[in-house]
């Protein structure tokens, strides 16, 4: 029986942790699903919803690649010990590099870092995933 009991709890918390993974499949799909959204649109209105790059690049070949970073949320994670608090900050954002040609509309759009999100295993996901 308490065999029975630890496979019945074992399974639900692996399905609990597998339902909340989000898979690179899923990640790279909606990142080209993204490209697809905001190919050959203006930068700029990439921005003004999501916020201004953080930095740009000028390519030799011609055009830029803005960095974006999305909001910075910083969790603080530990246990307090009779007063005695010990723990971590947690930032949870990501970065991507948005590749525009000579009149600064969007190429390409590539992840360049992702951390966990709030609810999901991907902030990107989060964020982008429709």
């Amino acid at each position: 029986m308490k065999k029975y009991v630890f496979y019945v709890l074992f399974s639900g918390i692996l399905m609990l942790l597998l339902a909340s993974c989000v898979t690179m499949q899923a990640k790279e799909s909606t990142r080209l699903n993204l490209v697809k959204e905001w190919a050959g649109k203006e930068a700029e209105e990439f921005f003004l919803i999501y916020g201004l790059p953080e930095a740009e690049f000028v390519r030799s070949a011609g055009g830029k690649i803005y960095q974006w970073k999305s909001d910075v949320n910083n969790y603080i994670v530990g246990l307090d010990y009779g007063g005695i608090y010990t723990g971590s900050s947690v930032y949870i954002y990501c970065v991507l590099n948005i590749t525009v040609d000579e009149n600064n509309l969007i190429q390409d759009i590539l992840l360049v870092k992702d951390t966990e999100g709030i609810w999901q295993s991907s902030r990107f996901y989060e964020i982008f995933h429709e």
